[in-house]
C-alpha cells in the first residue's frame, strides 16, 4: 500500500515538474533561450533578469549601459543621431560590478561596435564584486553559458508568475507601451511634473544616498572597482568605441557628498578616471557635472540625482557633437568652488534644449 502511494507520489511529482519546465521554457518570459515570439513582450519585472536574455538574443551593433541615469533613454532617437541600432542594457542603482556583468555578455555576441556608458560615480561604491542586493538576489545563472544549472530558472514559480504579469499586462491591461524596448521606463512620464520644492523637500527628507556607508566610497575603493570592473574591458577591447559620460548631478546631490566627507574622493575619482581614459583610443569621456547653469536649476530635475527625461536627448547630441567640456581639472574646480560658495567660473552651455 505505502509502495503504491509512493510510486503514485513521484509519478505526480515528476509530470508536475515536467509541466512547470515545460511551461516556463516555451514561455521564456526572460528570453533567456530565444528572442520571444509567443508574445510581443519585451519587459516585466528586474532588468537584472531580463537583459542577459536580450544582449544574447537580439541584433544591435551598440549598446547603453549605466544605471538609472540612462534607462530613460529613448532609443530611436540616439539611433537616429549616431546612425547605429542601439539595444538598452541599463540596470537601476546596479553597482560597477553588475554592469561589466552584463557587458560582457554583450562584447561575447561580437556584434557591438560602440558602447555609451553613464557613468555613475555612486556605482563605483563597495567592494569589486558588489551586488545591489546581494549576491544571492542576483541571477547569475542567467549570466553564463552552463545549462546545468538552469534548473534555477526552469523549475522556478517565478519565471512562471513572470509569463502570467506579461500575459495580463499586455491580453487583459492592454498596455502595449510598457512593452516597448525602446523605452524602457518612460522617456516622458509623471516624474517630469516635478517641481524645485520637491527636489528640495526630498533633499531635506534626507533620502540622497540614505544607505551610505562612508568606507564605501573612499578614492581606494572607487579606484578599485573602476579599474577592475570598467577600465580593464574597455582597455581589452579596443575594437569597441566607448562614449563614457558623468551625468549631471544636482548640485543638492554634491552638497550631500560634501556633508558625508567624500567630495574629494569623489573629485579624485573623476580626475583619475579621466587620467586612465585619456591615454586609451576607444574611449572618450564626458563630463556633464559642472554645468552650474544646469545643476542648480532644480527645475531640471525630478529628484537631487536623477534630471527630466526631456534632457536625455540633447545630452546624447551633446556627447555626440563633443559639445561639452571634458576639463576635469577645471569641472573638479568649479564644483568645489561652488560648494564653498565661490563661483568665479564662465559656464559652457549645453546645446540648445530647442535643438531636440
Amino acid at each position: 500500500m505505502y509502495k503504491n502511494w509512493i510510486q503514485k507520489s513521484l509519478t505526480t511529482a515528476i509530470i508536475l515538474i515536467v509541466i512547470v519546465v515545460s511551461i516556463n521554457f516555451i514561455a521564456d518570459p526572460y528570453q533567456h533561450y530565444r528572442k520571444t515570439t509567443l508574445y510581443p513582450a519585451f519587459f516585466g519585472g528586474d532588468q537584472r533578469y531580463l537583459n542577459p536574455g536580450l544582449a544574447k538574443n537580439y541584433k544591435y551593433d551598440s549598446v547603453i549601459i549605466g544605471t538609472s541615469m540612462t534607462e530613460k533613454f529613448y532609443v530611436p532617437n540616439i539611433n537616429k543621431i549616431f546612425n547605429s541600432s542601439f539595444l538598452k542594457l541599463s540596470m537601476s542603482g546596479s553597482t560597477a560590478y553588475e554592469q561589466n556583468l552584463i557587458l560582457t555578455q554583450a562584447v561575447k555576441t561580437k556584434q557591438v561596435h560602440k558602447v555609451l556608458w553613464g557613468l555613475d560615480i555612486y556605482s563605483l561604491k563597495g567592494q569589486v564584486e558588489q551586488y545591489r542586493n546581494g549576491k544571492n538576489n542576483f541571477p547569475l545563472y542567467l549570466y553564463d553559458n552552463n545549462i546545468l544549472n538552469d534548473y534555477k530558472y526552469l523549475l522556478s514559480k517565478d519565471t512562471f508568475a513572470e509569463f502570467i504579469k506579461i500575459l495580463k499586462k499586455f491580453y487583459l491591461e492592454k498596455d502595449k507601451f510598457y512593452f516597448d524596448i525602446n523605452n524602457i521606463f518612460l522617456s516622458k512620464d509623471q516624474d517630469d511634473n516635478m517641481t524645485a520644492s520637491d527636489v528640495i523637500l526630498i533633499f531635506n527628507k534626507k533620502l540622497v544616498n540614505s544607505n551610505f556607508i562612508k568606507k564605501d566610497f573612499l578614492f581606494e575603493t572607487m579606484k578599485q572597482n573602476f579599474d577592475i570592473n570598467i577600465y580593464k574591458i574597455i582597455k581589452e577591447n579596443s575594437d569597441i568605441k566607448f562614449d563614457i559620460f558623468l551625468p549631471p548631478y544636482s548640485i543638492l546631490a554634491w552638497y550631500d557628498i560634501n556633508e558625508q566627507g567624500w567630495l574629494e574622493d569623489a573629485l579624485k575619482i573623476k580626475l583619475y578616471m579621466f587620467q586612465k581614459l585619456k591615454n586609451l583610443k576607444n574611449a572618450n569621456l564626458y563630463d556633464f557635472q559642472a554645468n552650474i547653469n544646469f545643476i542648480t536649476n532644480l527645475e531640471n530635475y525630478v529628484d537631487t540625482t536623477h534630471y527630466k527625461s526631456k534632457f536625455n536627448t540633447f545630452i546624447i547630441k551633446n556627447i555626440y557633437k563633443k559639445k561639452i567640456s571634458s576639463d576635469i581639472y577645471k569641472n573638479n574646480d568649479i564644483i568645489r568652488s561652488y560648494i564653498n560658495g565661490v563661483n568665479n567660473y564662465k559656464q559652457e552651455e549645453f546645446l540648445d534644449e530647442d535643438s531636440i
